[in-house]
């Protein structure tokens, strides 16, 4: 049978335990193998999430352009059916097989398909399942990114690129680097967009984008900006759908995020108060100052009242209330999770690694219980912590240490104390009798009376 190869982090992994938080992904390949990320005959790659869906994506050969073709299959394991199967998935012409950026491909789609549903909140089951999914999905788009040694690579090639690019730009009379502010690019972003768009929802090519901003911005201050913007409830970021067709030039414009290379964008006519809620109720500072700067005062209003921001007369202020509003919901979003994180581990520890669990202390089993309480609440008011449940339960209460029966020393007195015991018929003495020994004895001792008597 296939030996499962997981990613190297200390996150659970697929077939490690059903109620280990935060699921991953794992190669699919034989234990000989010494690459599975780019083992084309055997190999394949799965994602598993907390509900016990799976992704699972299979090599199927190159096509006649030499493309790595990809077969995928969605499975739902709470109501067992498989959501969605394909083998349209495709690498770049003459790319090696790679599992990762093959899962981070589909990922991009999933994320797109979950923003769809949102949109307009209906879909077919497959864009339903990836909007229950979006946080989960948004989770394993970053692992990918940050697991792919080609966009490493790449960002490398391009910040030395950059280097080279801003010392050129250095004053020569101070050496200072000429540095634009990201807000006033994501303005530039969104002027260009609307001078090449017919209409609201247009979707206009990065490429075509790039060429409309000032020629001598650096790349990855753009690439900055577009991924401050695509965070925005109103501009859509995404893959061109047909890879084997897309041109040169937009894959050589094309923005690396999520885990994949996004090619084209789309901007909404207005921002929606309501859909700028979902999106800007927990952000870091950075995101939510990059979010409100394109909000118009009227806006920032209706978002403040619903997000129940003081209100406040000086737009400015309202402002940056709004921005430290979603920073500090952000770090308590932040903090929780990663006290569930340490919650599960510790119990999941526990149930797992029994002789670490021999050495703890009363104090240990009391945190034990605490974090099962923790969990338990969790369980009992958000459906994907719903797997913790019985772990939680069962370390609730505090449990007791193990104790090792402990041995006397005998003592001198012991020998007579036993035989006394013996002659009662008290079969608890050291060194217990077998059932019938002491009724025997008092025999063997009647027996020896009748030989005297004779």
């Amino acid at each position: 049978m296939a030996s499962t190869h997981t990613n190297p982090d200390d996150r659970a992994q697929p077939g490690d335990d059903p109620e280990m938080p935060r699921p991953g992904y794992a190669f699919r390949s034989p234990g000989y193998v010494s690459d599975p990320d780019g083992d084309g005959l055997f190999g394949g790659i799965t994602a598993t999430f907390r509900d016990g869906s799976q992704v699972t994506i299979v090599p199927r050969g190159t096509d006649e352009e030499g493309r790595q073709r990809y077969a995928y299959s969605v499975t739902q394991e709470q109501v067992p059916r498989t959501l969605a199967a394909g083998d349209d998935l495709r690498s770049g012409v003459g790319e090696p097989v790679n599992y990762r950026k093959a899962l981070a491909a589909w990922t991009s789609f999933a994320c797109a398909d979950a923003e769809a549903y949102q949109a307009t909140m209906s879909g077919d089951a497959v864009q339903e399942w990836a909007y229950q999914h979006d946080d989960e999905l948004s989770e394993l788009a970053l692992d990918l990114e940050g697991q792919d040694p080609d966009a490493e690579a790449e960002q490398a090639t391009t910040a030395a690129a950059d280097d080279v690019a801003a010392d050129d730009r250095c004053d020569d009379t101070d050496g200072d680097v000429t540095t634009v502010d990201s807000l006033e690019i994501e303005a530039w972003v969104r002027e260009a967009y609307w001078s090449l768009a017919r209409e609201p929802g247009a979707i206009v090519t990065l490429h075509d984008l790039r060429q409309a901003l000032p020629a001598d911005l650096p790349r990855d201050q753009v690439d900055a900006a577009l991924t401050n913007l695509a965070d925005h409830s109103d501009v859509h970021v995404f893959p061109t759908s047909d890879q084997r067709h897309a041109r040169p030039q937009d894959q050589a414009a094309a923005l690396w995020l999520g885990g994949s290379h996004d090619h084209a964008v789309t901007m909404d006519a207005t921002q929606h108060p309501d859909r700028v809620v979902e999106r800007l109720s927990m952000r870091d500072a950075q995101r939510a100052t990059s979010m409100v700067a394109a909000l118009d005062d009227q806006t920032v209003a209706d978002v403040a009242e619903r997000l129940g921001v003081e209100p406040c007369d000086d737009p400015q202020v309202l402002r940056q209330r709004l921005i430290d509003t979603s920073a500090a919901n952000h770090a308590a979003w932040l903090a929780d999770a990663q006290q569930g994180a340490e919650d599960g581990t510790l119990l999941y520890r526990a149930d797992t690694e029994p002789e670490w669990g021999a050495g703890w202390t009363d104090d240990d089993r009391q945190a034990a219980a605490e974090a099962a309480a923790r969990l338990q609440d969790r369980a009992a008011t958000d459906p994907a912590w719903a797997y913790v449940r019985q772990r939680a339960d069962r370390w609730a209460q505090p449990q007791a240490p193990v104790e090792e029966p402990v041995q006397q020393p005998a003592a001198d007195g012991d020998v007579n104390d036993n035989h006394a015991s013996t002659a009662t018929g008290d079969s608890s003495a050291d060194g217990d009798q077998a059932p019938g020994a002491t009724q025997q004895a008092l025999s063997a001792d009647n027996g020896h009376d009748d030989v005297d008597g004779m």
